[in-house]
């Protein structure tokens, strides 16, 4: 290994950081106007809330309680259509960044592990002598395009799921 692949696998490290870090910042931007329309929605809400509130103040005046209350449960209905909080796929959601980046590292892993056995090096004088779609310097260039791409999609995931966790806000840290 000389010292153009020590620096092309470096690249490969620092361009999946880079990528990682520009995901971060976009979804930072994405949390910013979807809180912005929270904002809204939260504004009609309480607008909506407080339009009801004056119908239920008119109707309690002219029809009793009990209508109100039916006004209320049923504007509280409506509220609700809009919220569906599944667990499980919340849970699938928030289990999801990790397994992927625990698995894109030991992938990571596992390739070293091959590189520095030398097993990768056996496998490409065995298939290169058994097959003849590739030349023997293509499965090198592919063996390494596969370990750079899989350093790179690693040191993504990684940067990008801990840039955004650490852009988010504290009410969104749990998911």
């Amino acid at each position: 290994m000389d010292w153009l692949d020590i620096l092309g696998l470096g690249a490969s490290a620092a361009s999946g950081g880079l990528f990682g870090v520009i995901g971060s910042a976009f979804g930072a931007w994405m949390k910013l106007k979807e809180r912005k329309q929270k904002a809204i929605e939260q504004k009609e809400e309480r607008d909506h809330e407080l339009k009801l509130i004056e119908l239920q103040m008119q109707m309690k005046s002219q029809d009793g309680a009990w209508s109100g209350l039916t006004t209320s449960l049923q504007a509280q209905v409506e509220l609700d259509k809009h919220q569906t909080n599944m667990p499980w796929v919340v849970a699938m959601k928030s289990l999801f960044r990790p397994f992927l980046t625990l698995s894109l590292w030991l992938a990571v892993m596992w390739l070293t592990y091959l590189v520095l056995t030398g097993s990768l090096q056996t496998y490409s004088a065995l298939a290169s002598s058994d097959q003849t779609i590739f030349t023997s310097a293509e499965i090198v260039s592919l063996i390494k395009y596969v370990v750079y791409s899989t350093v790179f999609s690693a040191t993504t995931a990684t940067t990008w799921w801990f840039g955004e966790r650490a852009l988010s806000l504290p009410e969104m840290k749990n998911r």
